[in-house]
């Protein structure tokens, strides 16, 4: 079956049963080899390999959404993409290019989404670059499903576009000021190497801010006070966000709701996810930091005895967080 066959029916709606089933696994197909690539912009390599649940649910919720209806119409997101696709679909090479293109911006942004969700170190330092770009009149534009941050209205890509390596490559004190003085330093840098086309992944500067913030701040030149002020507000909020949890877990052990051996347990669980929230970030799920204590534990056990009292402990301990760092 070809795209371009499926293009033409799905633009008169006659697409079969059949026709649906093979767009919707194909797009999946799509959206998990995209999810496995792009997440590794937004995770540490160290951590990324235990976010096999988290990457199937991104790309299901990636595709899903392009199937339900866009608000104020009744007809799916997919179909809207189509409508307003500002290029030609006569062949088959065209068609992929559109199917790729879609998929690529709802990965960007499902798991920019869940990222922020699950790492409010990281959805803090977004929410900061993202207000800049818009204070500053700096602009956004997606390309090959990575968004880039640039000066001017349009893009005209006529040198090497920045990778990871070569963010990495830049020296450490561009990336540890103010998001507007690392956007203007940034863009100044790479005028002077001239090397690359002036396009800032955005993603890829969230994770080298980060990283530097958190992870190696101790030994980065750090010049700038309002940098200081994000590292203390951060490891302020997981501070208070512990004791929170170490509150409600003293209180279960009073009341004897939870035996010692799981409030030693759940106190640990907590305490590895503050150390990871504050060294690049959380590293899987909450059966994969059970998982670390009780190693026969298979996930129907972990579902059926912990899952309910854990999430509902975490969902406190990451409110708290974001209480605290104004993202609420």
């Amino acid at each position: 079956m070809k795209f371009l066959q499926i293009i033409n029916k799905l633009k008169k709606n006659q697409l079969s049963p059949a026709e649906t089933n093979f767009l919707a696994r194909s797009l999946y197909n799509i959206s998990l080899y995209t999810v496995r690539h792009k997440i590794k912009e937004v995770i540490s390599s160290k951590h990324s390999l235990n976010y096999t649940d988290l990457i199937k649910e991104i790309s299901n919720d990636a595709v899903s959404t392009l199937f339900e209806p866009v608000k104020n119409s009744n007809q799916p997101s997919l179909i809207n993409s189509l409508q307003s696709w500002n290029h030609p679909i006569t062949n088959e090479a065209e068609a992929e290019y559109f199917v790729n293109k879609v998929v690529w911006n709802r990965v960007s942004q499902t798991l920019i989404g869940k990222l922020k969700e699950l790492d409010p170190v990281f959805a803090k330092i977004h929410h900061n670059l993202s207000m800049t770009v818009k204070k500053y009149s700096y602009n956004k534009i997606v390309y090959f499903g990575t968004v880039y941050i640039i000066r001017e209205p349009a893009f005209t890509k006529i040198k090497p576009l920045l990778k990871e390596k070569d963010m990495d490559d830049f020296p450490a004190v561009l990336f540890t000021k103010n998001s507007h003085q690392v956007l203007k330093d940034l863009f100044e840098h790479i005028d002077q190497e001239g090397r690359f086309q002036p396009a800032i992944p955005a993603n890829l500067l969230v994770k080298r801010m980060k990283n530097l913030l958190i992870e190696n701040f101790d030994t980065v030149n750090c010049t700038y006070p309002e940098a200081v002020e994000d590292r203390l507000l951060m490891k302020d909020a997981i501070d208070q966000a512990y004791s929170g949890i170490k509150e409600i877990l003293n209180n279960y052990a009073a009341s004897d709701k939870i035996d010692f051996e799981n409030i030693e347990i759940f106190t640990s669980i907590f305490s590895k996810l503050s150390a990871d929230l504050l060294n690049g970030g959380i590293r899987g799920s909450l059966f994969y930091y059970m998982n670390e204590h009780k190693k026969d534990l298979s996930r129907d056990e972990f579902y059926s005895i912990y899952h309910r009292r854990l999430s509902y402990l975490y969902d406190k301990y990451m409110s708290k967080i974001k209480s605290v760092l104004e993202l609420n």
